[in-house]
């Protein structure tokens, strides 16, 4: 997957997020994780290894469902001690201890991690070039939806992941964010997960918890010899049913403990 590239602290603890989640060498290391390192299948936002800047919108092959761990991400610096604005005095209507959405990432099955950004002929754009996210394109309903499941990152990430990878999708503003949710709304969130927030897991764990290896990548944030759960990526064909992606964007250790923090944490 790919990185991307965001605003002041933001910018640095996006940047970080990414190469954790997914290596160079995976599928695409596009935006994954926060406060470590990025990494994925399709490279990250910074070196965006296979990168196909301008490819034709709607020639992607399956979907990346990119997820944050809020917790982890409302950590907003290397030192992880201090928590993002937005983070402070969350909504007490909502889990806090849960995933919140990255990104959904058009993608290519191919050996060599190939993947299209910052596509043309997108009908989000009316077929011309490379435009900017437009919230009045989104009924309310939908907007409201988008705003729910991005949470604290909306205002940070929102223009990046339309205009990178929306493009991409061969959809219209409105068509790309509610599919966005509806796969998002699809994601499962194993009990491995539920049953550890505040404590460690092991990396098998994790893999068995979400169907083995072929069914998700983990990005771990490093802090103190120790790693922390940031993100989880899941792969989903077009008509939105979970698939397998054989590619590897693992970048958690897998002969260390993985921290689940909890919001309180």
């Amino acid at each position: 997957m790919r990185l991307f590239l965001i605003y002041g602290s933001i910018s640095l603890l996006l940047l970080l997020s990414y190469n954790a989640f997914f290596p160079s060498d995976s599928v695409d290391n596009h935006e994954i994780i926060v406060g470590a390192k990025l990494g994925s299948s399709a490279s990250s936002d910074d070196s965006d290894d296979g990168a196909i800047v301008g490819a034709k919108s709607g020639n992607s092959d399956f979907y990346v469902l990119a997820t944050f761990w809020l917790p982890e991400f409302c950590i907003s610096n290397e030192e992880q001690d201090v928590r993002l604005n937005e983070c402070d005095g969350l909504s007490a209507k909502r889990n806090n201890n849960s995933f919140i959405l990255h990104g959904l990432w058009p993608n290519y099955i191919a050996k060599d991690t190939s993947y299209p950004v910052e596509c043309i002929d997108s009908p989000g754009c009316n077929g011309k070039g490379i435009c900017d996210f437009d919230s009045t394109n989104l009924t309310p309903k939908h907007l409201s939806n988008l705003k729910y499941i991005m949470y604290v990152a909306y205002s940070y990430i929102i223009d990046h992941e339309w205009t990178k990878h929306g493009t991409c999708s061969g959809l219209t503003q409105d068509q790309y964010f509610a599919l966005a949710f509806k796969i998002f709304s699809k994601a499962p969130l194993s009990d491995v997960i539920e049953n550890n927030i505040g404590s460690y897991v092991s990396y098998e764990q994790l893999i068995d918890g979400y169907g083995g290896k072929d069914m998700v990548w983990f990005g771990c944030n490093e802090y103190k010899d120790k790693q922390y759960l940031i993100s989880i990526n899941t792969f989903w064909s077009k008509d939105g049913k979970r698939i397998s992606n054989m590619q590897n964007g693992n970048t958690c250790s897998k002969d260390d403990p993985i921290y689940i923090r909890s919001l309180s944490s």
